[in-house]
């Protein structure tokens, strides 16, 4: 029973990290399962910012397409054919070019939307995640059906030619090169496998998470000049951060801890085979 506490502690610490990553994994689902930013009216403009009395909104403005100039700002149609604005403001040619009040400018001046102006990779997230979702339900399965062949065939193997007769409570024989730790090491070979599927996953749904506009939306709600309580409706996109970063600190452990449960494993079969062997030529003297 001593052989197997280091085993059980093994096994409860990953029962509680597969637990922990599998919630928020779950949450991260629900954060991404759209883009926050599809939910912006116009009407939520009037609610973005505290103070606008500052802002130098253009004598005139124009939409320049090609030879064409049309009056008024271009609507997002005409931008995305390729026509621009333009503006008669001195003032504007020599704004700050803060970057809270550049976007501030975007939304204001140039009624740019928000998610013409923060990309977020929601899709690329929420596929990523569903398939790591996935590959650590079947890993933790496999590590459910792994521990209890492995108290099974943890016992005294004395080799003979043909075989190895293990005993563990009763007699019985396994003829296999590597006797009743076949199971055990073909099992580890399968998790290995997924367990570096695994990680490209999580590696590949972190790339999608740090180079999108997350944290730069989030810096932009600092802004002193921005009221938090007008991007309320878009409460998802500070929820993914704070989950994604809990995420990433409990599946780094989890990964971790597979790797060392796997390693000890194999260590005490390897020992507990050449201690079989030792004890067989032991008898032979």
């Amino acid at each position: 029973m001593e052989n197997k506490i280091p085993l059980i502690i093994i096994y409860i610490i990953l029962t509680g990290l597969f637990i922990s990553s599998l919630l928020y994994l779950i949450f991260i689902k629900e954060d991404t399962s759209k883009n926050p930013l599809i939910l912006e009216e116009e009407s939520d403009k009037s609610n973005y910012f505290k103070n606008l009395s500052y802002i130098d909104y253009p004598d005139k403005a124009f939409c320049k397409c090609g030879d064409d100039i049309l009056l008024d700002y271009c609507n997002e149609d005409l931008l995305k054919s390729g026509c621009q604005n333009f503006y008669e403001s001195k003032k504007l040619q020599n704004f700050n070019n803060d970057e809270c009040e550049v976007i501030q400018n975007k939304i204001m001046i140039h009624n740019t939307k928000l998610i013409n102006i923060f990309n977020l990779e929601t899709s690329a997230i929420n596929s990523s995640i569903f398939s790591l979702l996935t590959f650590n339900i079947v890993i933790f399965v496999l590590i459910l059906l792994i521990y209890p062949l492995y108290v099974l065939f943890s016992c005294p193997c004395i080799k003979s030619d043909d075989c190895c007769c293990c005993l563990c409570g009763c007699a019985f024989k396994l003829c296999n090169m590597f006797c009743a730790n076949s199971i055990v090491f073909c099992l580890f070979f399968v998790i290995l496998i997924l367990l570096i599927v695994d990680i490209v996953t999580f590696s590949s749904g972190c790339k999608y998470y740090k180079n999108d506009d997350t944290n730069k939306f989030l810096d932009f709600l600092q802004c002193s000049n921005v009221n938090k309580e007008g991007f309320q409706k878009f409460c998802a996109i500070e929820d993914l951060s704070s989950h994604f970063n809990v995420l990433i600190i409990l599946q780094s452990i989890f990964i971790v801890s597979i790797f060392a449960s796997g390693v000890y494993m194999i260590i005490d079969q390897i020992h507990r085979l050449n201690n079989g062997s030792i004890k067989k030529e032991d008898d032979d003297l």
